[in-house]
């Protein structure tokens, strides 16, 4: 499965990176705002992301993290972090 990132929006300190992970396995996107403060939205192919059990967001300090406990083929897109202006 191939997922491509892209931090958007304003003040990213350590973007998105692009990842590769096989079906069936956990993928982590992570990146860094230069405002702990700050807060954003993580987006799949341009749409806000529906969090559940298996998609879920953590913030910690500055980092912002999607998890994807176990990937499926519908989960297969362009996930960016965007920052609310």
């Amino acid at each position: 499965m191939y997922s491509a990132s892209i931090a958007l929006g304003g003040a990213i300190n350590r973007p998105l990176q692009d990842q590769t992970v096989a079906e069936s396995q956990s993928a982590e996107f992570e990146c860094e705002v230069a405002n702990a403060s700050a807060r954003g939205k993580w987006l799949k192919d341009g749409q806000v992301v529906d969090f559940s059990d298996n998609i879920r967001s953590e913030d910690k300090g500055a980092v912002r993290r999607l998890i994807i406990v176990i990937t499926r083929p519908q989960d297969i897109g362009e996930y960016t972090y965007q920052v609310a202006n």
